[in-house]
């Protein structure tokens, strides 16, 4: 039928693939039919809607497979199609959109044959050249990437996820050795995050700015951690790697409780700031019924941060196995932090045999903190295979290098459990050594208290925890370079020797020694709790400029609010306008309508006519057959008569043949007549002569015959 559109076969409504390529393929063939729509005389908001919406299907597709080139040309192909319709003259662009169909298909069939070529590319951008130069023409603008109606009519553009600023805190250590040059490490802040979208709701609906509560100072945890003395010059307060403790999915932290100056005394017990957290119970993986499918090759490379994660790991295995044994408690702690933050990513993307890895791979530094200051090499080297284990098993619980890596854990781990307890720390043979003196002297020996007046050392035991402490620690070396050591050793035998005044005086300054190192010790921790305090004062301010941002955000987003409300406004009226416009076209419609009715009576009334003469045709070709089987008849007949005519015409030829003949005989016997005739007429005319000559001459003599 004529103006009737005939669809390719390729284009038809099939159900959706999970072939890319198909899945494009089947946007542009509906974003073709839009398109000829416009072609057969349909209005711009018939179709320019439904065309906007197919490209940005295949931007997003062709985003999900970085198709850089088909990204473009769709994109750019939506721009054009949207400033000519916010002009209200989409139609004009039919001719573009038709040829940048034609060369996307031309460049889906290249990846589907994969092979790319250079030339459908260029093709499509002469083209959009071209299609520019009449944008330029007919006296319009190119509309920008963040222009147009709505976002959803835009082509969608990847979003650049930015990860929360982590909480830095001040290095308690010397710094960590120089980073690997393949892993650059800089100290640049991250990007903020983007502005939040304009809210749905009104500008009175919004909080008050004002009322918002004071930010809380925030203090990471540092359980299990005596920090040395820092030098005084040092001020940098950004940390390293090692001090960015990840709390990513932790909305509150436990602030671990410190003693406090002046209300409970100081113990020679150096060991007692080193108590270990309770266990806890590892979380059971929740594991789906089905066994998760085998991630293709493009899914399994790691993210960046994961690497940057497993790096750090290594550099604290570098430095729990070079630095010495006083500075690798908040290793330990940021390793910890760094394998639950690798835990959560691995849950988030079910990644079920890394979350594996992680438990098992913090259960081994566990039990390496707890054998310090021992350094067992095979730790190091499962350790250091724990990077390639986690990115190698993923989302496979039986994957076979997780399965060895994870015996062999388990083998170090039980060998750890049965063998020979550790040595004690000299310090905590320190805290247990007490001079031996009698009862009666006991109680002179003088003690040492804090500022606020609380008793805080007594270096004095009684008699039976002294002999105890002894007997316990008999077969422990003390450093001799250790002050209090020996001036408690000196005491000891100024007891056994009988000088009481000199036990009670070398007992007095090993009790001053011990409690200066212990003063230092907790100046460190006030120092080091002072830093961080100044850290979260800086974090605080940083939150502040981040709440003035979100202000501003705010007040931006309520600006586009009201921008978005005169652009409704417009819209609407917009929309009567083009009800108008429609009431028009109805109108025409219903005309239309009623003279395709008179037209729908005249072809009924055409239809009678027709039958009536189709009737009279079929009874005309009727007598029309029954004259030509007379015709027939009839020609017979003639023929018939002409073989007749054609006999008699030789019957007469041979009668004639034979007329001629006995004509021709008859005058030669004529002539034979006439001339037998002739002489008989001579023989009689020669009697006669002789008869008269006879009669004559009868007288004659007789000489005469004749």
């Amino acid at each position: 039928m004529p103006g009737e559109t005939v669809e390719p076969v390729a284009w038809g409504e099939k159900p959706v693939t999970s072939d890319p390529t198909q899945r494009l393929l089947t946007a542009l063939g509906r974003f073709q039919r839009q398109f000829l729509k416009a072609r057969e005389g349909a209005q711009q908001d018939q179709w320019s809607d439904e065309c906007m919406n197919h490209l940005i299907q295949g931007v997003e597709i062709a985003l999900e497979q970085g198709w850089t080139d088909i990204v473009e040309a769709l994109g750019e192909t939506g721009r054009v199609l949207q400033t000519y319709e916010d002009a209200g003259c989409a139609n004009l662009c039919v001719p573009y959109l038709a040829d940048s169909y034609e060369t996307l298909c031309l460049m889906v069939g290249d990846l589907i044959v994969g092979k790319t070529r250079s030339g459908a590319m260029q093709k499509w951008r002469e083209r959009y050249e071209s299609a520019l130069r009449e944008v330029a023409a007919a006296g319009l603008t190119l509309v920008a990437d963040d222009d147009g109606e709505s976002p959803p009519r835009r082509p969608a553009e990847p979003r650049k996820v930015t990860s929360p600023p982590v909480l830095t805190v001040v290095p308690p250590s010397p710094p960590l050795q120089a980073p690997r040059q393949d892993t650059p490490i800089t100290s640049e802040p991250e990007p903020a995050p983007p502005p939040p979208l304009p809210s749905p709701r009104g500008a009175s609906g919004l909080t008050p700015l004002g009322e918002l509560p004071p930010l809380k100072p925030v203090v990471v945890p540092e359980a299990r951690f005596t920090p040395p003395p820092l030098p005084p010059q040092q001020t940098d307060t950004r940390g390293t790697l090692f001090d960015e403790l990840s709390s990513a999915d932790d909305d509150s932290v436990d602030i671990p409780e410190l003693p406090e100056m002046g209300d409970e005394p100081l113990s020679l017990d150096l060991a007692s700031f080193a108590e270990e957290e309770e266990a806890q119970p590892e979380p059971e993986p929740v594991m789906s019924e089905e066994e998760p499918e085998e991630v293709p090759p493009a899914a399994r490379a790691l993210a960046v941060d994961v690497v940057e994660l497993l790096d750090t790991l290594c550099d604290g295995l570098a430095r729990i196995e070079n630095e010495p044994e006083s500075s690798l408690s908040t290793v330990f702690l940021a390793m910890d932090d760094g394998l639950s933050t690798l835990e959560d990513r691995a849950r988030q993307l079910g990644w079920h045999g890394s979350m594996r890895a992680c438990r098992t791979m913090a259960r081994l530094c566990e039990g390496m903190s707890n054998r310090r200051p021992a350094k067992d090499d095979k730790f190091f080297e499962l350790a250091y295979a724990f990077g390639g284990v986690y990115g190698e098993a993923q989302s496979r619980m039986e994957d076979p290098a997780l399965t060895t890596w994870q015996s062999e854990c388990d083998a170090l781990m039980e060998m750890w459990l049965h063998a020979p307890p550790q040595e004690v720390p000299a310090a905590a043979a320190i805290a247990a050594e007490a001079p031996e003196l009698s009862d009666e002297n006991a109680n002179d020996l003088p003690t040492i208290e804090a500022e606020g007046g609380n008793e805080v050392v007594s270096e004095v035991q009684e008699p039976e925890r002294a002999e105890q402490a002894a007997t316990t620690h008999a077969s422990t070396p003390v450093p001799e370079d250790d002050t209090a050591a020996s001036l408690l050793d000196t005491a000891r035998q100024a007891v056994a020797g009988g000088s009481i005044a000199d036990a009670k005086f070398f007992a007095m300054r090993a009790a001053v020694s011990i409690a200066k190192k212990q003063v230092a010790e907790t100046e460190t921790r006030v120092r080091t709790l002072e830093l961080r305090h100044q850290e979260c004062a800086r974090n605080i301010e940083v939150a502040r400029e981040q709440v003035q941002q979100a202000e501003a955000s705010v007040t931006e987003a309520e600006r586009q609010v009201n921008e978005g409300t005169e652009a409704k406004s417009e819209r609407g009226r917009h929309a009567e306008g083009v009800q108008t416009s429609l009431d028009g076209i109805q109108s025409r419609i219903d005309d239309l309508a009623e003279r395709i009715r008179e037209l729908q009576e005249q072809l009924e009334e055409a239809e009678r006519q027709h039958a009536a003469t189709q009737t009279a045709l079929e009874e005309a070709r009727a007598q029309e057959t029954a004259a030509s089987s007379r015709l027939e008849e009839l020609k017979g007949n003639e023929q018939h008569a002409r073989v007749q005519l054609e006999d008699a015409r030789q019957q007469v030829k041979v009668h004639q043949r034979r007329l001629t003949e006995i004509e021709a005989a008859m005058e030669k016997s004529r002539e034979l007549l006439t001339r037998q005739r002739a002489s008989v007429a001579e023989i009689e005319q020669t009697i006669e002569q002789v008869r008269t000559a006879e009669t004559s001459d009868a007288a004659r003599a007789d000489d005469l015959l004749f």
